[in-house]
């Protein structure tokens, strides 16, 4: 060993090659290499810059060393990020090469030598304990790495292990879904999430539920039931069976749809694991009608949700007829008497209103035995069995000019409009029924279909039956809301009152509902679509904002190009502003994708659109709101370990891709702590040349230079920029950090090697 420290020290001429800094150094498995390489370092507590992500040292000198051992791993390569490449005559010189490259953490080293007699040798920018994906056998290399306390695999659960070789400790990077020292306790709710990562920004987060992973999207902060973090449970569609009050799904322990779990507040009905697994001492409850989102929270100490329904008993609360008609808003009725609340809300007769969560009421009545009104969720029984959310109102309640539904009073001699009705043979609407009666011909059939104000159509028998008579169904809706349902049968006709939908004004495959009483209609638009015949498409998440006034985040779907496109649309300050923020771009500074010189900077095509739908995560995306959406501020985010920092400035563009593509420099006057504010207490920069902006480049292109973002020099021009912040990085000091902060020769706060997440949103 002394003669190899003493081969090692005769060939570091310059002080600065046998510099290694001590942090993220990592251990190789199989089977260690016979020796132990010595590089001489500073002490830590010698350098006035120790405040530093990556390893930070000053010149090596003969006093100080730390000896570090390197394990051989045979036939076998990481295919990470290179920071040089470079021929040796042995494994020595190889390994030497990256201790003395304060970015090289393992290398990869040629098997057999090449005809000069020399081995190529790759110095890497990683280890395999943070890329065990890219860690593969090859015939034609071996792989070294200096020792780590990570070669215990003391991280749990799939963590990623990263060492801090200053001091010989370790950290655990924890998957989604795990926390504490070594990953291993699992997080169960929202709550936990929201305390853990400190953010209100509502992401994607996987709990560990009945031990089995389960992915979910956590509202967090304020968007109509208080500030914190929120756990889903269900989603309920009012117009489906799925969740009837009578569904075995309100007492059994079965999920349903877990994907939609993952899409905040859309029409995926769910029933998730949480429904049994998660306690509580909030619940907020929520309904969506014509796009408009009303919420009401309560206090509630549950083990579950499960734990309050399953049994069937009822267990009151204590809100109020105005607060439950708050989910309705002004169209909310109820009748005047009963007026039970709660879990399990059932009156004296279990075929009339009833609601697993809600409120029903009864007419003039004194008891609770007929009541026919209720809002709630997991609806059930008359006036309508088949609304299982919502608000369902008839006998007299107490806002008769309002209704979800058609809600006339029944018809007499005296009092009835004539409706035409249109004929289609050999048809059938195959929607809940409202009725079944026998007649004799197709006017008592449609006379019945009047005399009852829940019927928009009606299916009649072909042919009569042995007494004589037709059967006659009396349907909930009408073939426009239900095209789906609509399919020819040899077996009966299909009759509905004529209807101004029959022209159909709405666009873009929208559902026409008609008002039958003044003979109007209303377009119901499919994703991405609004204006009175959904003739206009949505191109942003502030016209989306400004349509439904909701501070959720959540999937929409914009019209870009006359092609659909479903983003998350981050709403309400998370960090940027209020209001609502279109996502464009992802950036994983560890990853070359979007490199300053990436031609996805100058062109059209979308990278990973499905990107778009996953909020602040590590998934890369490129969107077509890159290129079409017009704004007037961008909001820039950087995360590092996992903490997420934003700058927000105004700006008026047609797109980002005008500010970008054509590589002309366009200034900026943020300033240099704005731009620091993204980094934290680490960022640094040097204090000259000081240039910001879109295409930020110095006069030497082969230097620092960044899309959007801010250079600096230690000397009094912008010719050798070694320094920067910003997105769409590249050029020296390191050419492979495409986000995040890269500083070298004398910025104002020590040497910086910092890969960020990168998010741009605009508005």
């Amino acid at each position: 060993m002394e003669s190899l420290t003493g081969r090692i020290r005769g060939k570091a001429k310059n002080p600065k090659a046998a510099t290694r800094s001590p942090s993220n150094m990592f251990l190789g498995l199989l089977y260690p290499i016979l020796f132990e390489l010595s590089a001489l370092i500073p002490d830590p507590a010698l350098s006035q810059e120790s405040r530093f992500l990556y390893r930070k040292v000053s010149p090596c000198t003969s006093k100080v060393f730390r000896r570090y051992r390197f394990n051989k791993n045979e036939f076998h390569d990481l295919n990470v990020p290179l920071v040089g490449t470079v021929t040796v005559y042995d494994v020595f010189d190889c390994t030497f090469e990256c201790l003395s490259n304060p970015l090289c953490f393992s290398v990869n080293l040629a098997v057999s030598k090449g005809a000069h007699g020399k081995l190529w040798c790759e110095l890497l920018s990683s280890d395999k304990y943070r890329n065990s994906t890219e860690y593969k056998e090859n015939k034609s290399s071996h792989h070294f790495a200096i020792e780590s306390p990570c070669s215990s695999s003391p991280c749990q659960n799939e963590a990623t292990c990263v060492t801090n070789d200053r001091d010989g400790s370790f950290e655990c990077l924890c998957v989604k879904g795990f926390k504490g020292e070594y990953c291993e306790r699992v997080i169960g709710s929202c709550k936990e999430a929201h305390y853990l990562f400190k953010s209100n920004v509502s992401q994607l987060v996987t709990l560990d539920l009945d031990s089995k992973p389960t992915t979910i999207l956590c509202q967090m902060g304020d968007f109509g039931c208080g500030d914190g973090g929120w756990t889903p449970v269900m989603k309920t569609d009012g117009t489906k069976a799925t969740f009837h009050y009578d569904a075995h799904y309100w007492s059994d322990k079965n999920e349903y749809n877990v994907p939609g779990g993952r899409t905040g507040f859309d029409s995926e009905e769910t029933k998730l694991p949480t429904y049994w697994n998660t306690p509580f001492s909030k619940i907020c409850l929520g309904m969506k009608i014509s796009g408009q989102l009303r919420f009401i929270a309560f206090n509630r100490e549950a083990n579950s949700l499960h734990s309050l329904i399953a049994d069937g008993t009822y267990r009151a609360t204590s809100l109020g007829r105005n607060e439950w008609k708050k989910l309705i808003g002004a169209e909310g009725s109820l009748q005047l008497n009963c007026n039970m609340e709660g879990f399990n809300a059932v009156g004296d007769a279990s075929d009339l209103s009833r609601a697993r969560i809600g409120y029903i009421a009864n007419d003039g009545q004194n008891n609770c035995d007929t009541c026919d009104s209720r809002i709630g969720f997991g609806g059930g029984g008359n006036p309508d069995d088949s609304n299982t959310c919502g608000n369902a109102a008839s006998y007299f309640p107490d806002n008769e000019s309002g209704f979800l539904y058609h809600r006339d009073t029944p018809c007499t001699s005296k009092d009835f409009r004539r409706y035409r009705f249109n004929k289609n043979e050999f048809h059938y609407l195959n929607v809940p029924l409202v009725g079944t009666v026998t007649v004799y011909d197709v006017f008592d059939c449609k006379f019945d279909c009047l005399s009852n104000p829940l019927c928009f159509s009606v299916n009649l028998a072909a042919s009569k039956g042995a007494h004589g008579k037709l059967w006659c169904e009396l349907l909930s809706s009408d073939k426009y809301r239900n095209s789906t349902e609509y399919k020819g049968n040899k077996s009966s006709h299909h009759f509905a009152i004529e209807s101004p939908c029959s022209s159909s004004p709405c666009q873009h495959e929208s559902t026409c509902l008609t008002n039958y009483k003044d003979g109007s209609f209303k377009c119901l638009c499919a994703k991405g679509y609004t204006g009175e015949y959904c003739d206009k498409g949505i191109r942003s998440c502030k016209e989306v904002y400004n349509l439904y006034k909701s501070s959720a985040s959540q999937l929409v779907t914009l019209v870009l190009e006359s092609k659909p496109t479903t983003v998350l649309c981050q709403m309400g300050d998370f960090g940027c502003g209020d209001g609502a923020w279109t996502p464009v771009m992802k950036i994983d500074g560890n990853k070359a994708t979007f490199r300053y010189d990436s031609s996805y900077w100058s062109d059209k095509n979308e990278y990973n659109a499905l990107g778009g739908r996953t909020g602040f995560d590590s998934e890369e995306t490129k969107l077509p709101t890159y290129w079409n959406t017009p704004f007037s501020k961008i909001c820039l985010g950087m995360k590092i370990s996992g903490q997420l920092r934003f700058i927000v400035f105004n700006k008026q563009a047609n797109s980002l891709h005008s500010l970008t593509a054509d590589g002309t420099y366009r200034a900026t006057s943020l300033g240099r702590n704005e731009w620091k504010k993204l980094i934290g207490a680490e960022g640094s920069l040097q204090l000259n040349c000081n240039k910001e902006g879109f295409n930020v480049v110095g006069t030497s292109s082969s230097h620092s230079k960044v899309r959007i973002g801010y250079i600096a020099n230690q000397e009094s021009d912008c010719h050798s920029c070694d320094s920067r912040i910003g997105f769409g990085g590249g050029g020296g000091p390191d050419n492979s950090n495409a986000c995040g902060n890269t500083a070298a020769a004398s910025p104002d706060n020590g040497d910086r090697y910092i890969k960020a997440m990168g998010y741009i949103v605009v508005q």
